[in-house]
């Protein structure tokens, strides 16, 4: 549910920034969070060894996803953002079979088939009404639902050995310290001048819920031994993504996101991954 109402606050307030300086507040603010509860576990924090692979899979999934996933929403729909990034779980799956990590059986590969047919009817279903560019918007997104599922396979081993909080702070530290540099030397703060309110509600938002809280509840799941568990993001993201938009603004949702679900649900039950109930 985070990541999808991420997804509508940060289509509503990135036409105030730019994708790089929303990410460097996004994880900067979820650096300061989590300080006090890393402090709390010193005698947990990567090892040496671990200090590179830590730092590059931070700068993949703090620098480099929050800059594809800003960027897509200048393009797309939130709708449509979220429908590409509940591609997560496949892509997870694939991406185990692929690194041999994890078999992709034959009931597996079914449900992806059919989850991945519900993301084509889905986002051709609104190709009509869709801006102009939201193909763009859509494959930028693809692309950082890819680069969470990476970080999601290939961070299970170093959290085993540091655990979720320790792991978690030290790679956004790398990844937002790196967003924070790059924004600042072009500038990116200077739009904070012109912030109302609402952009400033919206950016605690995304700090709170978008940086600290959703990415402990990835890296909860990042520990489990299954990548159905590791990659199985609600496929009704988008449904309660549409739901906030309606509320929000007064406007209809579409169908696509129902598709969707609807899909997912069906991918999910051919796959035998139990849910938990569908909202979950």
């Amino acid at each position: 549910m985070l990541g999808g109402l991420a997804v509508g606050v940060t289509r509503f307030v990135i036409n105030a920034t730019d994708p790089l300086t929303l990410g460097a507040f996004r994880f900067g603010i979820g650096c300061l969070l989590l300080l006090p509860f890393a402090l709390l576990q010193l005698d947990r924090w990567p090892v040496r060894r671990d200090l590179l692979g830590v730092a590059m899979l931070g700068l993949l999934y703090f620098g480099l996803y929050p800059i594809l996933f800003n960027a897509s929403l200048a393009f797309t729909t939130a709708v449509r953002g979220a429908l590409a990034l509940s591609t997560t779980p496949i892509l997870t799956m694939l991406a185990a079979a692929v690194l041999g990590i994890e078999s992709l059986t034959a009931r597996k590969t079914f449900g992806v088939l059919i989850a991945t047919l519900g993301v084509a009817v889905a986002l051709l279903t609104g190709f009509a009404t869709a801006p102009v560019d939201a193909w763009r918007g859509d494959l930028l997104m693809i692309v950082a639902a890819l680069c969470q599922a990476l970080y999601s396979i290939w961070s299970r081993p170093f959290i085993v050995r540091s655990g979720t909080i320790p792991y978690t702070f030290v790679g956004m530290t790398v990844g937002a310290a790196m967003l924070i540099a790059v924004s600042w030397s072009r500038g990116g703060f200077d739009v904070v001048n012109d912030f109302g309110p609402k952009q400033w509600a919206a950016i605690a938002f995304l700090g709170l819920f978008g940086g600290a809280l959703g990415v402990l509840s990835l890296d909860l799941c990042a520990g489990t031994d299954d990548a159905d568990t590791r990659g199985n993001y609600d496929y009704a993201q988008p449904a309660y993504r549409g739901c906030l938009w309606r509320v929000r603004l007064g406007r209809a949702d579409h169908m696509e996101p129902h598709c969707r679900f609807a899909f997912g649900a069906c991918g999910d039950l051919a796959r035998g991954v139990p849910r938990g109930g569908l909202g979950r």
